[in-house]
């Protein structure tokens, strides 16, 4: 529940459309990584082999917390790779050139 509910407040953070340089997305992305590696290092990679591993020993309130947890694990870990996604594309979206342009002679 900790780890979701850091994901929400990294989610919660500006918007990929308000990213106005590289260095702002590449940043981002990097917090977005770092979060989903950590959600890997806590062995949240899988959520029903999480499940498993504990269902026998289980009460089925728990197990009932413990599905309503691992959906929520599955919402987060799916906003944070759209997230990532969408990141990715912006930085790798090649700048357009900004052509000068004379302007028009003035006529009277």
């Amino acid at each position: 529940n900790r780890w979701c509910s850091e994901g929400v407040d990294l989610l919660a953070a500006p918007p990929v459309e308000r990213c106005t340089t590289i260095g702002a997305a590449e940043s981002a992305l990097a917090q977005v990584e770092t979060f989903l590696g950590e959600g890997m290092a806590l062995r949240l990679g899988n959520p029903k082999e999480f499940r498993s591993q504990f269902d026998t020993v289980m009460s089925p309130d728990v197990t009932v917390r413990v599905q309503q947890v691992l959906q929520r694990i599955e919402d987060v870990r799916s906003m944070c790779d759209k997230r990532r996604h969408s990141l990715k594309t912006f930085i790798e979206k090649p700048s357009r050139p900004v052509q000068a342009v004379s302007p028009a002679p003035h006529q009277s």
